[in-house]
C-alpha cells in the first residue's frame, strides 16, 4: 500500500501518527523527531543526528511505501534511543554505521517491522556478509560487540572486503549537529559536538528512553529486545577493568605441554596438556604534566597496582613517568607494590607522546605491549604512531579527550561513564 497523491511532507506526518496508534514506545520517542526536507546532493536518503534532527529527501520518501517509512522511522529513532552517535568514539565511522544498522534492523525484524530492501538485514538474528564475515546471536549484542566482530571477521577475511559493506544503509548518521550558514539556512552537521555536549545529550535520551519505556510497560507493549538491550545500556557501557585485563592477557603468549597435565583434566578422567605461559614485558607510562591532578594520579597508582598485583607471575612491567620527556623508569618485578608506592610522579610541564615512545623503541626494545594514562591533551596528532611496533592502549581520565586519538592504531578507553 502507498500513500497515493501525499506529498513527501504529509507522508512523514501521517508515518508518525500511524506509529503513535500502533506502538506507545516508539510513539512517544517519535515526538522528539524534527523534520526537515533536504535534496542535497550529500542527502539521497534520510539522515539523523544526534539531536533528533532527522533530514529527509522528497523523492526517497516518495518511493517508499507506508510500511516501510514506518520501519525506516522506528530505525532513526532506534539510533537515539541507544545513542549511536555519540556512542561511536574512536572506532571507523563507516564500520561503525554498519554495526549500529544491524543491532537496529534486527530489533525492527523482530518486532515485525518492514524495510526497504538492499540493506542490511539480518534473517533469525544473524546477518552473514560473505567471506566468513558474519554474527549470530544479534539480540544478545550491543553495538560495540556488533563492530569488534566486524571487524575481527573484515580483517581476517581481506582488507579490502570492507569496501563491500559500506553504503548498503538507507539512512546518514550524520556527525555533529546543525548549524546556520552565511545564506541565514540551516545547515546538517555543521558543528561537531563537544565532549560535554554529547554526555548531555545522552543523559536526555536516556531519560526520555525510561520514559518511553514506563509508558509502553503500563500498556503492556514494550518492543520485543528493548528490555534487555535497554536494560544493558543503562547499567553504564563497559567496566573497562575487564577490557583491560583481557587486552593484557591477549598479549601474553603461550603453547602446550604433556610434561604436566592440566589439573581439572586429570580429575575428569582426561589426559590432557596444560598451559606453557611466557612472561612479557607491559610497559606503563604515565602522563605527569600540568594537566593532570591530584586525583588523576591517585587514580592511575591505583589501577597500576591493581595491574601489579593482578599479573605479577605473567607479564614484567615497566613503569615510566613523562611530559615532554621522560621522567622516570622504574622495573616493578613480582608485583612489588611497595615499590610502586614509593614512586615520586615527577613532571608538572606540558604534554608530549612522541618522546616517550621513542624512549620505548630506544631503551626497551622487547616492550610488546604499552598501555598510557593520560587525558588526552598531547601532541597526539602531530607524530605516525604506525611507526612504533609494540601495541598500545590509551586510558583517557575522566573530563579528558580521545579526540585526537580517533583513527590511530590504538585501543582508547575513556574512563569517564565506565564502572
Amino acid at each position: 500500500m502507498t500513500f497515493g497523491t501525499l506529498t513527501a511532507a504529509d507522508k512523514m506526518i501521517r508515518t508518525r501518527i500511524q506509529i503513535q496508534r500502533n506502538n506507545p514506545f516508539f510513539a512517544y520517542l517519535s515526538l522528539y523527531l524534527r523534520f526537515h526536507e533536504d535534496n542535497s546532493p550529500q542527502n539521497k536518503t534520510m539522515g539523523i543526528d544526534a539531536r533528533g534532527n532527522l533530514y529527509y529527501n522528497k523523492e526517497f520518501v516518495e518511493k517508499l511505501t507506508d510500511s516501510e517509512l514506518q520501519g525506516v522511522l522506528i530505525h532513526e529513532i532506534l539510533h537515539l534511543t541507544f545513542l549511536h552517535l555519540t556512542r561511536k568514539g574512536t572506532r571507523q565511522h563507516e564500520l561503525w554505521n554498519v554495526a549500529v544498522d544491524i543491532a537496529a534492523n534486527n530489533i525492527l525484524i523482530n518486532n515485525g517491522q518492514s524495510l526497504p530492501s538492499g540493506g542490511l538485514i539480518p534473517y533469525n538474528n544473524s546477518i552473514d556478509l560473505g567471506m566468513g564475515v558474519k554474527v549470530i546471536d544479534i539480540q544478545k549484542k550491543n553495538a560495540e560487540q556488533i563492530y569488534d566482530e566486524l571487524l575481527k571477521g573484515i580483517k581476517k577475511a581481506s582488507k579490502k572486503f570492507g569496501s563491500s559493506i559500506y553504503g548498503k544503509g538507507f539512512d546518514v548518521h550524520i556527525e555533529g549537529t546543525d548549524s546556520v550558514g552565511k545564506d541565514g539556512k540551516k545547515k546538517r552537521g555543521g558543528t561537531p559536538l563537544t565532549e560535554g555536549e554529547k554526555r548531555a545529550i545522552e543523559k536526555d535520551w536516556q531519560q526520555k528512553a525510561v520514559d518511553a519505556a514506563t509508558t509502553a510497560r503500563m500498556k503492556g507493549n514494550l518492543p520485543a529486545g528493548m528490555e534487555l538491550l535497554l536494560g544493558k545500556l543503562h547499567e553504564n557501557k563497559v567496566n573497562w577493568k575487564t577490557i583491560l585485563k583481557q587486552q593484557i592477557q591477549s598479549q601474553i603468549p603461550y603453547d602446550y605441554t604433556y610434561a604436566s597435565p592440566s589439573k581439572k583434566s586429570i580429575s575428569m578422567g582426561v589426559y590432557m596438556p596444560s598451559y606453557l605461559r611466557e612472561k612479557i614485558k607491559i610497559l606503563v607510562a604515565v602522563d605527569t604534566s600540568g594537566s593532570i591532578g591530584d586525583k588523576e594520579r591517585v587514580d592511575f597508582l591505583s589501577e597500576i597496582i591493581g595491574m601489579a598485583k593482578g599479573f605479577k607471575d605473567k607479564i614484567d612491567m615497566v613503569f615510566l613517568t613523562h611530559d615532554t620527556e621522560v621522567h622516570n623508569d622504574y622495573k616493578i618485578e613480582n608485583g612489588n607494590i611497595s615499590k610502586i608506592e614509593k614512586i615520586k610522579l615527577n613532571g608538572g610541564g606540558g604534554t608530549s607522546h612522541e618522546p616517550v615512545m621513542e624512549y620505548i623503541k630506544d631503551k626497551h626494545k622487547d616492550c610488546k605491549f604499552a598501555i598510557f594514562f593520560t587525558d588526552g591533551y598531547s601532541d597526539l596528532n602531530d607524530f605516525d604512531m604506525n611507526t612504533y611496533r609494540f601495541g598500545k592502549m590509551f586510558l583517557i581520565s575522566e573530563g579528558g579527550s580521545a579526540r585526537q586519538l580517533q583513527g590511530k592504531p590504538a585501543r582508547v578507553i575513556e574512563l569517564e561513564g565506565y564502572k
